[in-house]
């Protein structure tokens, strides 16, 4: 008695049909999530740059009101 099992051809096409198939599918999933992270990774770069450009007018804008605030104490202090 051999203990060997026979494949036929059959059964070998069927297993690669099968798992070929399944690695397709999630070779397609792994691919469809990285556009999706791609795009959300571009579109808060984006939102970064934006809220970059406002801090550096807040930043500015402080700076003139801290100048402006001081000149007008040096105005107002007359003793």
């Amino acid at each position: 008695m051999s203990s060997e099992i026979s494949l036929e051809y059959g059964d070998v096409l069927k297993a690669y049909q099968t798992k070929s198939g399944e690695l397709l599918t999630q070779l397609i999933t792994a691919e469809a999530k990285l556009n999706a992270s791609a795009a959300l990774i571009s579109s808060l770069n984006e939102r970064i740059m934006k809220l970059e450009l406002e801090n550096q007018k807040f930043q500015k804008s402080s700076t003139r009101s801290k100048k402006s605030s001081s000149e007008i104490d040096e105005v107002v202090d007359y003793n």
